[in-house]
């Protein structure tokens, strides 16, 4: 299997661009369906402290996320390592995120994990493209994920 920027943890180059192409699609989406301006993407490279010494290491958790605070709807993306996820390539599902105290109230988050296929980008696609209709809800996605064999 061909993975795209399978060094992305170790490389900020391939991290950079790992997260521009998420960026990209996710952007080509929204565009295509005129909701560019409804979504605000949360930008910044996820870092984490090496304990072992003290080196910052790139985190694929999220990869990418955009909210859209009208529809209350979410998208989070999680790349993971395919020298360490060799089990399962993807996986997708509904969570809840924030609360009635949070700036935005609860919204409802579309997550997708991969190893970072076309193939698995490809799946995400499908996905985020039903997400971002307004008359889609968490209930007809949870329908969608798990007719697409992810849950």
């Amino acid at each position: 299997m061909k993975y795209l920027f399978p060094n992305f943890l170790n490389d900020v180059q391939q991290y950079a661009e790992s997260q521009k192409f998420w960026e990209d699609l996710c952007l080509q989406i929204l565009s295509k369906h005129t909701q560019s301006d409804l979504w605000i993407p949360w930008f910044g490279v996820e870092k984490i402290a090496s304990a072992e010494d003290n080196a910052i290491l790139y985190e694929g958790n999220p990869i990418y996320w955009v909210d859209n605070p009208i529809q209350l709807k979410s998208v989070k993306i999680i790349q993971q390592d395919p020298k360490i996820h060799t089990k399962w390539e993807m996986a997708a599902w509904i969570n809840a995120v924030g609360d009635k105290h949070s700036e935005l109230g609860l919204m409802k988050q579309l997550v997708f994990t991969c190893n970072l296929t076309l193939g698995n980008a490809s799946v995400f696609e499908k996905l985020f493209e039903a997400w971002v209709q307004p008359e889609i809800d968490a209930q007809a996605m949870e329908e969608m994920i798990k007719s697409l064999g992810m849950k």
